[in-house]
Order: C-alpha cells, then structure tokens, then sequence
C-alpha cells in the first residue's frame, strides 16, 4: 500500500539522519574510549553517555536549560533530515517525471493529448474494457483516392497523404477532439471522450468546416507545386457508442463501436452521391441547428437496420449562409416536403425553382428524379 511504502522512507530518512548525527557529534566520545580501553569495555561507556545527554532539559539556578551541545545536535538533525527528505523527494519525482515524458514522447505519435494525459495520471485504466458514452463521431475520407494510388509513384503518395493528414489533425485535436485512427486515406475521430466534452457535436461540426476551408487553401498551394488535388467529404454522427480499450491482453487501441459508427462511414460515402461535401445525422442536427446553417437532403435506409436515417448537409455558420443560398434551402425543403405528401406536381415546381438558382446543384437533380418518377 502507498502509505507503508511512505512511512517506510520517512524511517529511511530518520534513520540516516540520527546516523550521520551521531558520527559527528559523538566522534570525540569514540575516539577518547577507543585510546583508554577495548570496544566491549568502551560500547556500554558510549551507551551510558548517550543516555545521560538523551535528558535535555537541565536545571540550574531553578531554570531549565538546553545544554548548548544538545541544542545544536537537534538543529543539526532536523536540517540533515529535512535536507535528505528533499533530496530523496526530489530524486523521485524526477525520476517519474522522466518515466511520464518518455511515455508521453511516445503515444503522441499515435493518440490525442487528452488520451496520454489520462494515461499519465491514471495508468490502471490501461486494460481492456468500456463503457456506453453519448458523443459524436467523424469520419473523413479522401475522394476517389483509388485513382490517386494506381497513377502516382508510392513515394508521392505516402509524402502526399502524411502532408493531408497533418493538416486534418491538427485541427481535430485543436478543437479537443480524439483520433481514434488512421484507415488508409481516412481518418476515424471523435468528440466527448475520454474527458466528457457538452458541445461535442458542434466541435464536430466547426472542425468539419474548418477542414474544408484549410483543404480549399492548401489546394492553391498544391497546384503551384503541381502536386495532385485531394478532395475529401465527411460523415458526422451523434449517439451512443461503446468507447474503451478494446482489442487483445497483448494489443489493444482507444476506440469507438457501435452503430453511429457504421452511420458515419455510410454518411460519408453518401457524399459522393448527392455531390455534398458534410453530411451529418438527424441527432447531430438538432444539437447544432441554432450554431451552423442545414439543408435537409433526404432520408435513406441506414444499412443493417430496419429503421430510416435523415440526413443533413451542413453549409456554414449560420451567419455566413448568402441570400441566394437561403433561397435555395427554403424552395428545397418545400420540394422535399411536397414529395413526401405525394404533392408530385407541385413538389416539382418547386424543384424546378432550385434548379433555376443553382443549375449544377446535384441534390436538388437527385430530387427532381425521385419526383418525376413518382408522377
């Protein structure tokens, strides 16, 4: 137990303490009945000495006094035992603090700060296990990155992808998210543990945006070193997942599972079909309605499950959204409702009207399909 092992260096420190005292103090006893006799005749002379200056307290002139040798023994012990306690103490901690830099140096390579910190201060939690923990999942991945594989040497690639996923992780873990992992050209993270975090929908939702806005910036600068362009599109979900050293006794990773996670990896890919770059879930939604501005795209069959998923494309702040954009989310969430009351002609004015904004604008084209073949 903690506190046997301390009283046990508390005695360690007494005792060398009283030692070196003694030697100091007492050498001239030793050495005078070290010349007059042998050590059995001497040893019980030393104990006798020692036990009679064991009485400090002397009275003389009806005073009690502290003879001055006596006076500066104890002086000399108390600033001998205070100095080896420090020198002990310090010795210790610096050496567990050399311990918690080199294990800290180490797992920042692979995990998010909060995770060594937590490991630090709590080392007993590295063991398998988890617990059901409400959070919000990310998933970002590379566009059509297949196709960047197989025409580019693999020096370029690998120099080409560990330069995108800086630039992602750094501002994952700039908003206190987790990196849960690296997954070929995607990356797995999420927001709300270890430590719980009340807004981590809304940093999963800023740091999406600022991902978006930090690839578009450092596109310039890729085309004027002619290196390929990286596009990537993000899945966002909010639920509850098991969270927790999970894996082998010999291995194991912090990580998330559950069915948001699966949902995120769906999110993401349905990206490339309505041509959006965020989509998020319906929970995540309502969590960040009033932060960031949403069109709600459709409402698809989450995969091995019986139930329905609405997702939502996040466009940008919610003060950043422009008129014509405004107008274009409003006259699609009126096709998409028309739709789904089976109002097919009306529904299809409506979507004609999107189109007139933004021609190019692929949800409202995957919409305008649904109507027609549903007149």
């Amino acid at each position: 137990m903690k506190w046997i092992q301390k009283l046990k260096g508390l005695f360690s420190f007494f005792a060398a303490t009283a030692g070196v005292t003694f030697f100091v103090f007492y050498k001239k006893h030793l050495e005078t009945y070290a010349g007059e006799m042998t050590f059995d005749q001497s040893l019980p002379k030393i104990l006798d000495t020692l036990y009679q200056q064991m009485f400090f307290f002397q009275a003389q002139n009806g005073k009690i006094i502290i003879p001055s040798d006596i006076l500066i023994s104890i002086i000399i012990f108390v600033s001998l035992f205070f100095l080896f306690y420090v020198f002990f103490h310090y010795m210790g901690n610096f050496h567990i603090f050399a311990q918690r830099k080199i294990l800290q140096q180490a797992f920042l390579h692979y995990v998010s700060p909060k995770i060594v910190q937590d490991i630090l201060h709590s080392p007993e939690n590295l063991v398998l296990g988890g617990k059901s923990v409400y959070l919000t999942v990310y998933f970002i991945d590379i566009e059509n990155f297949s196709e960047f594989v197989v025409s580019h040497h693999p020096k370029l690639v690998v120099k080409h992808l560990n330069e995108y996923f800086s630039l992602l992780s750094e501002k994952i873990l700039e908003h206190g998210g987790t990196i849960d992992k690296f997954a070929g050209d995607a990356i797995l993270a999420f927001w709300g543990a270890p430590k719980t975090q009340d807004e981590h929908a809304y940093l999963a939702c800023k740091t999406a945006l600022e991902h978006q806005k930090a690839l578009q910036e450092i596109k310039i600068e890729w085309k004027k070193r002619k290196k390929p362009i990286l596009n990537a599109k993000i899945g966002i979900v909010s639920g509850n997942v098991i969270v927790g050293n999970i894996g082998s006794k010999g291995h194991f990773n912090y990580t998330v599972i559950g069915e948001p996670v699966n949902q995120c990896a769906e999110m993401e890919k349905l990206n490339r079909f309505y041509g959006t770059n965020i989509l998020v879930a319906e929970e995540t939604y309502h969590k960040t309605k009033h932060d960031f501005s949403f069109r709600e795209i459709d409402e698809v069959k989450s995969k091995g499950t019986n139930h329905s998923l609405r997702i939502f494309e996040l466009l940008g702040e919610k003060d950043d959204i422009k008129k014509e954009q405004a107008e274009l989310i409003e006259k699609y969430h009126e096709a998409l409702e028309l739709y789904r009351t089976k109002q097919f002609d009306a529904a299809r004015n409506a979507i004609n009207h999107c189109l007139r904004i933004a021609p190019k604008d692929i949800p409202s084209q995957r919409l305008k399909a649904k109507i027609v073949s549903a007149i």
